[in-house]
């Protein structure tokens, strides 16, 4: 065998106390002459050398294999000292399929020639924070091969391998989640739209009874800015009622179900108290774990005030109705009573025609009878609504013949909640001033005064006024000059939403009704 100086090869021993790799150096032995006399062998074991060798090998393999299996782009590039990225050194798979390019394009390339302008931070302060602590996390957009726009999150870090510094760059595709994001943004901002927009009053609150959200309509009802509502406790605001509230919440905070058209008070910023129907829903996290309810309250003051309206209206009618066939019935019997008399006395002429003018006046009895259940009959039929006392004034007095007789109306911007047939009230009360007041009457006062509780309006004038005795029956059904109808119709019209009327003028010195109605039947 040729042996040469130096040479080495690697070999596989297996004899009986050698196991493993090794390493053999074999150098000649010359004489003086140069004639090769033998060699020398150096044999080294090189298995542990081997097998850290394997390992790397190995190494390598798996992080390529994870390196190009990544779901998020890998940029391996150089950096300059600045921070700034410089040439790619390695990229992975989806590294090129996110931006369309080689992966020998991109290793010409460094990741500045992806970004557009935008940076979520300077691109210097992203550098110094490259050089200074070691990694930065920020977002950009890289630019399509094909022109289009992606945008990426960066997660940047300073590694050494083989002794080179380098950054590696873990870059997360942002689209979806952007989308995502976009779509939440839309969705939140419709949410907010109609939770601010709600006619109804909206409140979250916790499990500890605290407001945690209010909508427009229900800081207008507390009287306050929802800033200063939003965190605060229920018992606190609601000193009166916080308890019963609390305890409904209860309710559905412990069966974890919703509990619907709740009907109960409350008082808003006014003082006043109105009356709401409430739905209570739990609110829960991912886990149905309930976290708090949601509210929705909406007032029906006016509607359970119309309600009551109607049902009194209903039994008012019921009674009437009853009352005003016994009184046909018993006009009826008076004129078949003057009839059959009438045949007795066919040769009297004089005694026949005072016959005759007693079956006329039961006649016109029955007929303003009859008309007065016609309007009678529409009380109550349609709900209470909110009137201007004004106006109603204005429209009586154009149907009626004024005269010479003065009208001062002091109640501008007064409405007050009651039956439709409202007008009748002053039309009657006119037309009986206008009827009685006599000759000498030349004015009509209409003020309003306003109490601790409720408000009276004042109808008065300078007519002969009403006597002791008229005062007593005035209300009753069928009792004055005329038909005895109007005043009774008016007491009638006005007690559906709760209001009264009375007399108390002083006789001689002209009328005066005095109309009180109720604090939550009038508004200014």
């Amino acid at each position: 065998m040729l042996i040469r100086d130096g040479q080495s090869h690697s070999t596989d021993i297996h004899e009986d106390n050698l196991h493993g790799d090794f390493s053999l150096n074999v150098s000649p032995i010359r004489d003086s002459s140069g004639t090769v006399l033998g060699s020398v062998h150096i044999l080294r074991d090189i298995t542990e050398h081997k097998k850290v060798e394997e390992a790397l090998k190995e190494s390598e393999k798996k992080f390529r294999e994870i390196f190009n299996s990544a779901n998020d782009a890998i940029h391996l590039h150089e950096i300059d000292e600045r921070g700034l990225p410089g040439k790619m050194v390695d990229v992975n798979t989806v590294a090129c399929q996110m931006v369309q390019y080689t992966k020998e394009e991109l290793l010409e390339m460094s990741p500045l020639d992806l970004t557009t302008e935008f940076h979520s931070r300077p691109v210097q302060q992203i550098g110094e924070e490259i050089k200074t602590k070691g990694s930065s996390l920020f977002e950009t957009r890289y630019r399509r091969k094909d022109g289009s726009v992606v945008p990426v999150e960066v997660n940047a870090h300073v590694v050494v391998i083989q002794g080179r510094k380098l950054v590696l760059s873990i870059v997360r595709n942002l689209t979806r989640r952007k989308r995502d994001e976009a779509a939440l943004h839309r969705l939140s901002a419709d949410h907010k739209a109609i939770i601010d927009n709600a006619p109804a009053m909206i409140f979250y609150k916790d499990t500890k009874n605290n407001f945690i959200r209010v909508n427009p309509a229900g800081a207008r009802a507390f009287g306050m800015p929802v800033d200063q509502i939003e965190g605060r406790s229920c018992f606190a605001l609601f000193p009166d009622f916080a308890e019963k509230y609390y305890q409904d919440d209860l309710e559905v905070i412990n069966s974890g179900k919703p509990k619907l058209s709740i009907v109960e008070p409350m008082t808003v910023a006014s003082g006043e108290q109105i009356c709401v129907q409430t739905d209570k829903i739990p609110l829960m996290d991912e886990h149905g774990i309930v976290t708090g309810v949601l509210l929705f309250a909406v007032d029906m003051t006016e509607r359970k005030k119309a309600e009551e309206a109607l049902a009194l209206a209903s039994k008012k009618l019921n009674l009437l109705s009853s009352i005003t066939r016994h009184d046909i019935r018993n006009q009826l019997t008076a004129l078949n009573a003057y009839i059959s008399l009438s045949g007795d006395v066919v040769n009297n002429p004089a005694e026949l025609r005072d016959f005759f003018v007693k079956e006329q006046k039961i006649a016109d009895t029955i007929t303003s009878q009859i008309d007065f259940t016609k309007d009678y009959e529409d009380l109550g039929v349609e709900s209470a609504i909110w009137q201007d006392v004004s106006a109603l004034v204005r429209d009586a007095v154009t149907a009626l013949p004024m005269r010479n007789v003065g009208l001062e109306i002091a109640c501008s911007g007064l409405e007050i909640f009651a039956d439709p047939l409202l007008n009748k009230v002053f039309y009657n009360l006119i037309d009986n001033a206008l009827r009685y007041g006599g000759d000498t009457m030349t004015a009509i006062w209409i003020t309003a005064e306003e109490r601790e509780n409720d408000l009276r309006i004042i109808f008065e004038d300078n007519g002969v006024g009403i006597t002791a005795d008229d005062k007593k029956q005035l209300f009753t059904k069928g009792f004055g000059k005329h038909t005895g109808l109007g005043l009774f119709l008016s007491r009638e019209i006005l007690s559906i939403t709760g209001i009264t009327i009375t007399e108390n003028g002083e006789p001689g010195k002209g009328a005066r009704f005095e109309i009180t109605v109720p604090k939550d039947a009038y508004r200014l």
